[in-house]
């Protein structure tokens, strides 16, 4: 097969795919030296870096004659003081630490730590444990070992590196310290294709499609140009291309084609200007609603598959004439300085240039997603990407264990069609684009605990929701979730017809059957209270095992009936026939299975699916720092496409997906303080992270960290899980933190993509609600000093990120936005 214009199509060669070559790639990024410094303890030591010179001695090293020796009295060896060396600050680093050892007896307990501070609070410890380096005693072994710090933290942190002995009865020394500072260059998740660049002369001869008072669009036949300017002939908008990366029976098609001018049609009001997309086996159009008064253009793409074929990419290129101004992230924040070399932003926006001479595009909720390449200048408009709607199965294959497909591509089928629009804006009229919030309220950070329902029991739910197994009424709570209002999605089995029993996971501790609904009326009773207090109860599939086509409709019914249930927990998922065929991830989206479930869910209500793509996949956790909640840590960058739900509308329709990324398991009490203290949940809400858990409070193995014994040996919640519930509970009632449910948090932000937002030329925006729900207390947020909604000052607060300001938006209405700023 040809591709269609071929002489505007470039091949780079093949995009990795998202995991495989790709999970690599981004497990041992490229690194590029960027500073060294070592010491042999020989040479006069340079001031200002190196610390702990005083514990030098002579009679033992490894080279030369001198050491470092830690001792009674001495603890604390040769080390390394200082802010990150210039050629990496503001980049992502690796840390590297190289030295040599030795002590006089095997196992003494010895550490490297390194420590990051930053506005004097310590932003980071780590500790290199030397002990399994320091086995037989006398002899000197080498010791390397490293950490990525984030480009957050290079910038301004100060580092502190030392040798700590910890048992310094037994003496130990170190020799040759190299600490090293590696710049990683970040993955790109953009194509590398060339751009051919429109010459002056494509400008001079080009055709005016449209002018109005704030654009005028050309177009150049022989080149098939588009471009953009202002009236006074700057250039808004370079170029325009449309990219695809697409595999039509094994053979992979990628490339970019210029859009043909077809024909417009000139309305009252309007003027459409349709132009042609010539892409593999696909019929596209693209008609640009350009309004006779206003600075906007609406953009809309209509596709016709004429061919099966499974779709990696589609997007919209925009070339800016205008340097970019302000980045609005996939968090809600913004940056307009320090700008990042790539971005992966949600549905959120850009805006370029200056008042005077600029565009924008902010709020595209019927697209996939939009990236941004700074150093290019690029806005991609990702109509369909795979990375926005990730998604892999477990095929059904008995000989086989933890076999997983990659399958977040989209599939069409000849005949599909597929709609996409969105808006750009041709003037900066407004000093300031208000961005909507993920959270109602003015709350700043969202945290969702989800259970799922394995080996449980009465007395374990009673614990953890209750405080203790022997209360049994919500308004009697003495600690867990109920006693500090944090409510929990969760999962439950609605019955167990196999008779799985909690004697062997238990360790004998509960003998008797695990908790479902249908075996346990006192485990209903339960459900009801919590679900009164705002819990939300879903299933975590029917049963143990793969369920019957019977009892999946009769779960479903129940659930509905009762609980209302809008949510979906997987459980279980493998390759083996008894592993839940009915999840997500197994046979529920294959038409053919007996276990389809995409109509039945959606007949008995069910629309929030959890996904653990993060999870089963991997290749996240390598952007993890420390002990801070979100994954991957946002102060590495805002390039990884990671969202907080989508919809993989050519796999499970319309069911809504949303992710965990790891399991929560507390194994020890003091760890609760560790992960979740307050300072760490503050930095969190600062970072105004989005965090779904998957946990398991009632496990019967006391060692899931959730539960312990009371001083009369019945069950009671851990006080380090109490404490980490109280300190959500106080941020929450200081309006930062919202800790909600899936469906309620879901609800929300679904909500939103039904809000038209748009800009008029006299600087105020006009948002209306075009759903069917009223949605209360929208909040947004701007970087401006003073706000009216409908003329009137909303509810508000000041952030260290601007105003946060919220509002109610009845279904059918709209509100009228001013932003003022101080002169």
């Amino acid at each position: 097969m040809n591709l269609l214009n071929t002489s505007r199509f470039s091949f780079p060669g093949q995009i990795i795919k998202p995991l495989g070559l790709l999970a690599a790639v981004l497990l041992f990024p490229l690194v590029i030296l960027g500073q060294r410094y070592f010491t042999n303890l020989e040479d006069s030591l340079p001031s200002g870096h190196w610390i702990g010179t005083q514990t030098i001695d002579t009679g033992k090293a490894f080279s030369g004659n001198h050491a470092s020796i830690t001792k009674n009295g001495q603890p604390y060896g040769i080390g390394f003081e200082s802010y990150f060396p210039d050629e990496v600050s503001g980049k992502n680093t690796w840390l590297k630490v190289s030295c040599q050892v030795t002590a006089v007896q095997k196992d003494a307990r010895t550490l490297f730590v390194i420590t990051l501070t930053e506005k004097e609070q310590v932003r980071f410890w780590y500790g290199i444990d030397l002990k399994p380096s320091l086995l037989i005693p006398g002899e000197w072994n080498g010791v390397s070992d490293s950490v990525m710090i984030p480009a957050n933290l290079t910038k301004n942190a100060g580092i502190k590196a030392y040798f700590w002995n910890q048992q310094p009865e037994i003496p130990v020394w170190m020799d040759d310290l190299q600490i090293s500072f590696l710049t990683v260059n970040n993955p790109t998740f953009l194509p590398e294709i060339k751009f051919d660049k429109p010459t002056d002369d494509e400008y001079e001869l080009a055709e005016v499609l449209f002018s109005n008072a704030f654009y005028q669009i050309l177009y150049n036949k022989k080149q098939q140009e588009v471009a953009i300017m202002d009236q006074a002939n700057n250039q808004l908008i370079k170029s325009i291309r449309y990219y695809s990366h697409r595999t039509l029976k094994g053979k992979v098609y990628e490339g970019l084609v210029h859009p043909e001018f077809v024909r417009k049609k000139v309305h009252q009001r309007e003027t459409e200007i349709y132009f042609l997309i010539n892409a593999p086996d696909s019929r596209l159009e693209c008609i640009l609603h350009c309004q006779n008064s206003q600075p906007e253009i609406r953009v809309e793409i209509n596709e016709k598959y004429r061919k099966k074929q499974e779709v990696g990419r589609e997007s919209v290129v925009f070339t800016s004439g205008q340097p970019v101004s302000k980045v609005f992230k996939a968090n809600r924040k913004v940056d307009t300085a320090d700008f990042q070399p790539e971005y992966w932003l949600d549905k959120q926006g850009v805006q370029f240039g200056s008042k005077n001479e600029g565009w924008s595009v902010y709020h595209v909720p019927d697209v996939s997603s939009l990236q941004f390449n700074t150093v290019k200048n690029q806005l991609w408009v990702n109509l369909d990407y795979e990375r926005d709607h990730p998604f892999f199965r477990f095929p059904l294959n008995p000989d086989s264990s933890e076999w997983k497909t990659e399958e977040s591509a989209s599939v069409y089928r000849r005949g599909s069609r597929r709609q996409f629009s969105f808006k750009i804006n041709m003037q900066n009229a407004s000093p300031e684009i208000p961005r909507l919030m993920k959270n109602p309220g003015g709350y700043l950070a969202t945290y969702i605990w989800t259970e799922h329902a394995d080996w449980t029991n009465i007395q374990t739910h009673r614990a953890t929701y209750f405080g203790s197994e022997n209360i049994t009424h919500a308004k009697d709570a003495i600690g867990g979730f109920v006693k500090y209002g944090i409510p929990v999605t969760m999962s439950v089995f609605y019955a167990n017809p196999d008779s799985i029993r909690n004697d062997e996971v238990s360790g004998g501790r509960f003998p008797g059957l695990e908790s479902s609904i249908k075996t346990d009326p006192e485990f209903f009773d339960f459900l009801t209270r919590i679900n009164h207090k705002g819990s939300e109860i879903c299933l975590h599939t029917p049963e143990q095992y793969t369920t019957t086509p019977q009892m999946f409709k009769e779960a479903l019914s129940y659930m509905q009936q009762h609980f209302g249930s809008s949510s979906w927990i997987d459980h279980g998922n493998n390759n083996g026939a008894q592993n839940n065929r009915e999840d997500l991830v197994c046979d529920a989206t294959i038409k053919k299975s007996p276990y389809y479930a995409l109509k039945i869910w959606s007949k008995y209500g069910i629309r929030y699916v959890h996904n653990s793509y993060y999870e089963d996949m991997k290749g996240i956790d390598f952007w993890q720092f420390g002990r801070n909640i979100t994954k991957p840590y946002t102060g590495f960058g805002d390039f990884w496409p990671k969202a907080d739900y989508w919809v993989h509308r050519s796999k499970s329709a319309s069911m809504i997906h949303w992710p965990t990324t790891s399991v929560l398991f507390i194994d020890q009490d003091g760890l609760w303080d560790y992960y979740f203290n307050k300072a760490n949940l503050e930095n969190f809400v600062n970072q105004w992270g989005t965090f779904i858990n998957h946990c398991y409070p009632a496990w019967v193995d006391p060692k899931k960290g959730f539960w312990t014994y009371g001083e009369d040996s019945s069950l009671v919640a851990q006080p380090g899980f109490n404490q980490t519930l109280a300190n959500m509970a106080e941020l929450r009632d200081a309006g930062q933190l919202n800790v909600c449910t899936i469906k309620t948090y879901l609800d929300y932000r679904i909500a939103l993509e039904s809000v038209n937002y748009t800009l008029f030329p006299d600087g105020h925006i006009l948002l209306t609600n075009q759903g069917d729900q009223d949605i209360n207390q929208l909040a947004m947020t701007t970087l401006g000093d003073f706000v009216l909604v409908n003329g009137l000052k909303p509810a508000q607060k000041i952030t260290d990120e601007g105003l946060v300001f919220w509002f109610d938006l009845p279904a059918g209405k709209s509100a009228s936005i001013r932003v003022l700023t101080q002169q």
